[in-house]
């Protein structure tokens, strides 16, 4: 792997917007950016500006990532929804689309067990991956959340999906399910699409911007190299897959803080 691979996926200045979120990536010298699936593309001209101006940046935009809600979707307009950023990834030219299945950061909230979620979710989620593939794109899928998160709930779901879809690796949401990064890059190599990376300090007591896990530690996000996320390891697998594809960094912080996080993932890269 190379540093080259490595790409944005962010907004860490205030009132940021995907559009500005392709400069600040060519400010920090990457190649790639991330959009985020916000309401910009209500506008129909939206991802054909995003495209446009990332064309005249020379940066490319590898993935389009919506926080989506299938399980809760009777209604079918979160499906409906997720088609119409289908057609924005493609008019972006990007390959992946990547949505969550059920969001939630919070251990307290009441969550469906997983053999109730994943039957519901992966009928959804197939509408969603035929449709994409019409146009070009193909659906990714990261552990996220609570429900689907964790080695065997998540390899359930894809086997429910019943589809060749690509898995987002995403080094420290595991940690929610209290899993290692490297154990699950391991389970899905054959599967890993895209690759998202942050770290996070596990703290036994609350901490600002730190999140509740169910063990009772807390998940403070911080500079890549500073937590406990084992994302070295991560990256030891995806070198001996030989992975080609990018590397997202995804840190919320300002931008000394993603410099920092650049140099220390350029320093393991080397």
């Amino acid at each position: 792997m190379h540093a080259n691979q490595i790409g944005l996926f962010t907004l860490p200045k205030p009132g940021m917007r995907n559009l500005e979120g392709i400069d600040c990536a060519k400010e920090l010298g990457l190649t790639a950016f991330e959009p985020f699936g916000t309401a910009d593309f209500d506008d129909d001209t939206y991802a054909r500006r995003m495209r446009a101006h990332a064309d005249e940046m020379g940066v490319t935009l590898p993935c389009l990532s919506v926080v989506a809600d299938l399980y809760h979707d009777e209604s079918g307009r979160e499906r409906e929804r997720l088609i119409r950023m289908a057609r924005a990834a493609a008019e972006m030219g990007c390959g992946l689309l990547h949505h969550t299945l059920l969001p939630g950061l919070s251990p307290r909230a009441a969550y469906p067990a997983p053999t109730e979620a994943i039957p519901v979710v992966a009928a959804r989620a197939r509408e969603v991956y035929d449709a994409a593939e019409r146009l070009g794109v193909r659906c990714v899928y990261e552990d996220q959340g609570y429900v689907f998160n964790g080695i065997q709930p998540f390899l359930a779901f894809l086997n429910a999906l019943d589809r060749p879809a690509g898995v987002v690796l995403d080094v420290g949401n595991i940690c929610f399910a209290g899993e290692d990064a490297e154990a699950f890059a391991e389970a899905v190599k054959d599967r890993i699409a895209h690759v998202h990376l942050k770290d996070f300090a596990l703290l036994p007591a609350p901490a600002p911007k730190a999140f509740a896990l169910p063990s009772g530690a807390f998940a403070q996000p911080v500079v890549l190299g500073h937590g406990s996320v084992n994302v070295r390891g991560a990256l030891a697998t995806l070198k001996r897959i030989s992975y080609t594809g990018r590397l997202m960094l995804e840190h919320s912080g300002p931008m000394e803080e993603q410099i920092a996080c650049i140099q220390t993932l350029q320093t393991w890269l080397a």
